[in-house]
């Protein structure tokens, strides 16, 4: 820098490339507006700051290293892309023995492409997301004092706005949904589908991660510690509002305790899904999704996407078991 201040040319000319001035003035002007997005985060936390560049591209970092541990722990070696005749190349030691010791596979009978894939990984991944999901909403709804029943620090009670309470008949009379109606009920199913989806993913990865050998074979591809150590910095440097989507990474900051508290939550929230799922069955007949009577189509078409959205909210809740992987010979 001292250099630069002082003969400016001079530095440009030692340069490995010819770089023009422009170069420098854009970086300096780049330099200054993190610098004062910076003294605007210190000074006025609730101020809208324009977002920093240098902070998403950590954001973005952090996650792609955390994805990168995540596929060597838990997916198989990737096929080569190329070969010498048969000397295939030998990757296995680029990855964990965990392919080796489990595998997924979907109860319903269906394949879903990271089951067929094997890819553990991303299931992972979006387990993370759908358990920060239901924490957040989980303490939105406790803040707002919506609910009408609690069971240890969590929600026990769900589709209780007015239209869905209701249902199709007022008075012994069948009405005629409004648009508020509509996007209460909506929004009830989406709330239980955002709460079986979180349950299903604890369990998910509590099965995976206290599946036999597994933990061992973490440890000796190196454990936990790298990331732990970038999602302490992820949640250290406060990185959400740059990148939300890798928001979910932050539950790994210690994943000694995350496995703790889902075992000691197990129970609870089995209880509070089983209440999700008895209060969609009631959706479900209470607005006759499924009906093929035209006249109450005509006079609520919304009946049609209540049973979509039961029933695309449903596959979103699914998570894959874990089995003990298959011997090839």
């Amino acid at each position: 820098m001292l250099l630069c201040s002082q003969n400016p040319l001079y530095d440009m000319q030692a340069m490995p490339f010819p770089w023009p001035q422009s170069r420098f003035a854009k970086a300096s002007k780049q330099y200054q507006k993190e610098l004062v997005t910076v003294v605007h985060r210190i000074t006025n936390e609730s101020s809208n700051v324009a977002e920093s560049f240098v902070r998403k591209s950590l954001g973005d970092f952090i996650g792609r290293a955390i994805r990168f541990h995540l596929r060597r722990y838990f997916n198989p070696v990737p096929l080569p892309l190329h070969s010498d005749g048969e000397n295939l190349p030998d990757y296995s030691n680029t990855r964990s023995r965990v392919h080796e010791l489990v595998e997924m596979k979907d109860d319903d009978g269906s394949r879903d492409t990271a089951t067929a894939d094997g890819s553990i990984s991303s299931v992972v991944g979006i387990a993370l997301q759908r358990m920060l999901q239901l924490s957040q909403l989980n303490s939105e709804i406790l803040e707002r004092g919506e609910d009408n029943q609690r069971e240890e620090g969590y929600v026990a009670s769900f589709c209780n706005r007015p239209a869905s309470v209701r249902g199709l008949q007022e008075r012994g009379c069948v009405i005629r949904l409004s648009e508020y109606d509509v996007e209460g009920i909506l929004l009830d199913i989406e709330e239980c589908h955002i709460f079986l989806a979180g349950i299903r993913a604890r369990r998910f990865l509590h099965e995976l991660l206290t599946w036999p050998g597994v933990s061992d074979a973490i440890v000796d591809a190196g454990g936990w510690e790298k990331i732990e150590s970038l999602a302490h910095m992820f949640q250290k440097c406060q990185l959400s509002s740059e990148m939300p989507a890798e928001d979910h990474f932050v539950l790994l900051d210690d994943v000694g305790a995350l496995l703790d508290i889902i075992s000691k939550e197990a129970e609870r929230l089995k209880s509070i899904e089983q209440i999700c799922e008895n209060n969609l069955r009631i959706l479900w007949k209470k607005f006759r999704c499924g009906t093929k009577n035209k006249d109450l189509l005509k006079l609520n078409p919304c009946i049609k996407t209540f049973q979509t959205e039961l029933k695309i909210g449903g596959t979103r809740t699914k998570f894959p078991s874990i089995v003990q992987a298959t011997e090839w010979e």
